[in-house]
Order: C-alpha cells, then sequence, then structure tokens
C-alpha cells in the first residue's frame, strides 16, 4: 500500500524546489560533520576524567551528540517537525552542561548523582511487596485502561532482584562525599514540593528558573515556550492547514515544514554554545582548537543559509 501523495511524499526531490533539496543536503552534511567532530572532543573529556564527578558531564555531552545525530538523520529525510521535540531537549543538555561547569563543579556533579540515585531507589522500591509504594504502584492497574492484570510473572524473584539493587544504592547513597548533598537534598524534600537536581543548593525549581539563572531567557522564551505548544500537541493548525488552489481548506504535507531554517539554525546555535562550554572546560585548546574549525566549517554555510530563500519557510 502506498501513501496518498497529496498527505505524504517522502523523497524531498519530489517537492519540486531545488533550494528545499539543497537545504536539505547542506544542512544535514554540516550537522554530520559538527557530530563528528563532537565525538573527538568527547574522547578527549573521556581521557580527562578523574572519577564519579566527571560522569554527568561527559554522559551529558554524549546524550547531546546522539540527539544531534537524529536530528541530522531526520533532516536529512526530510523530517524536520519532529526536530522541534530534539531541540527543546537538546535545549535542556545544554542548559545542564552551562549549569555544571559555571562554578561548584564537584558539588553540582555529586547533586547529579545523589538525585539519580534516589530516583532509582524510588523505581526499584516498586517492587518490595507490601511497602506503600508497592501498593500504590499495584493499585494503578486497575486503574489503567489497557494494562488490568499485573504483568509481573514473578514478583517473589523480581522482589528480590529489586532488593540487591536497593541495597547498592543505598550503599551508594552513605558514601562519605553526599554528606553535604543528603543534607540538602533531605530539607529539599521536607518542603514537599517537586524539585529537581539543579534545585540543590540554588532555588530553581523549573527549567525557566535555571534558563533565568544562567541568562538563557531568550532562547528558552523561542526553543523551549514557544515551541511547547507543538511538542504537547496544543497547536494543530500552524503550519498545518492552508488553502489549495480552488481556495478551499486542505491539509499540508506531513514533511512540509514551515519553521525549516529556524530549526536548523537553532540546533547548530545550541549545539555550538553546549560543544565551546564542554571543550573550554576541558582544556584552554580544546576550546581554542574547536573554535578555529568552527569558524573554518561552520561559519560560512550559517552565512549561506541566512541567505538562501526557502520555499517552505516562513
Amino acid at each position: 500500500m502506498e501513501a496518498i501523495p497529496e498527505i505524504l511524499v517522502r523523497e524531498a526531490k519530489e517537492y519540486g524546489d531545488e533550494n528545499y533539496i539543497k537545504f536539505l543536503n547542506k544542512s544535514s552534511e554540516r550537522l554530520e560533520q559538527m557530530v563528528n567532530y563532537g565525538t573527538h572532543i568527547l574522547d578527549e573529556g573521556f581521557k580527562k576524567a578523574k572519577g564519579d564527578t566527571d560522569v554527568p558531564l561527559n554522559l551529558l555531552f554524549q546524550k547531546l551528540l546522539g540527539e544531534l545525530d537524529a536530528i541530522d538523520e531526520l533532516i536529512k529525510h526530510s523530517v524536520l517537525e519532529p526536530c522541534s521535540i530534539l531541540l527543546r531537549v537538546l535545549f535542556e543538555d545544554m542548559l545542564y552542561i552551562f549549569y555544571l561547569t559555571e562554578k561548584d563543579y564537584e558539588r553540582r556533579s555529586l547533586s547529579y548523582l545523589y538525585y539519580y540515585y534516589c530516583a532509582k531507589l524510588k523505581e526499584y522500591e516498586r517492587y518490595i511487596i507490601g511497602t506503600q509504594r508497592n501498593i500504590e504502584f499495584t493499585k494503578k492497574f486497575s486503574n489503567d485502561r489497557r494494562i488490568k492484570k499485573n504483568f509481573l510473572t514473578n514478583p517473589i524473584e523480581i522482589e528480590r532482584l529489586a532488593k540487591n539493587k536497593i541495597k547498592n544504592l543505598n550503599s551508594l547513597l552513605e558514601k562519605e562525599i553526599f554528606v553535604e548533598i543528603k543534607q540538602e537534598y533531605l530539607r529539599l524534600k521536607k518542603e514537599k514540593k517537586r524539585f529537581s537536581w539543579y534545585t540543590l543548593f540554588t532555588g530553581c525549581r523549573r527549567i525557566e528558573d535555571l534558563a533565568s539563572y544562567l541568562k538563557f531567557e531568550i532562547m528558552y522564551e523561542i526553543i523551549y515556550r514557544d515551541w511547547s505548544q507543538s511538542v504537547h500537541s496544543t497547536d494543530l493548525i500552524t503550519g498545518k492547514l492552508g488553502l489549495n488552489k480552488e481556495g478551499k481548506s486542505s491539509v499540508y504535507q506531513i514533511r512540509f515544514s514551515f519553521n525549516s531554517k529556524s530549526i536548523v539554525l537553532n540546533t547548530i546555535n545550541i549545539a555550538r554554545e553546549s560543544f565551546t562550554e564542554y571543550s573550554n572546560f576541558i582544556s584552554r585548546d580544546t576550546g581554542f582548537r574547536f573554535k578555529t574549525w568552527y569558524r573554518k566549517e561552520m561559519k560560512p554555510f550559517i552565512e549561506e543559509l541566512v541567505k538562501l530563500n526557502v520555499k517552505y519557510d516562513l
């Protein structure tokens, strides 16, 4: 069965716009090169790592590279609208990288790890039979639209495995390096308000707070807030409906994007900010080499892209 061409065309060449095809190819090519360069920076980060405190930053940058690679693949196949979802995640990762490297690197890294261990602890506690968390978890099955029966075929064995995980996590949480972090975590927990790892010692409870603290408020407004309507399906009209040749209401092609240039430009801008911060943190030389590479390999493309007239862009 073939897709209805008025709704979905999978080949960009079928759009009949040479500039759009050129835009897709060039954007994908440059993003791929940026990801490739990023792997070399990450390799330096791994080699420089001295212990647990370097784990969050390095893995955050690795995660960011994976998301950039995914955006590259989507652009390559002219699937740009879903990139806005990844772009918001990319923005969060950038904020986390900046937050870790801004100051108090060790304490902030430990805050991330402690929060993560506590979250995993709660996850495994669901499987300890008879506990309040287990009772609440089990009740949810009766209220689920599809899964009415507990899918845990061997709860006794799962409980045994969960107890081992909990034991290991508790031993990690009791390490001396977490003494200060634990006190702050328990203080926030008593307030009975939702908080994240970056709330510890700062009071930033939401991404908006963190963006404001790190002075990325405009980027937050444009990328995170404005595009949240698309991500959360509260805006199903913009860029989806228009008038056909007869003047009647018509649905645009699924793969048409009316934000194509802004998606690519914002992706590259977030990547540049993240690469710069991470590489400078590794060493001054690493940062200088990235800056030099970017000026040679990426800046000319950005200047060309800004001037390019892309048909499917507002």
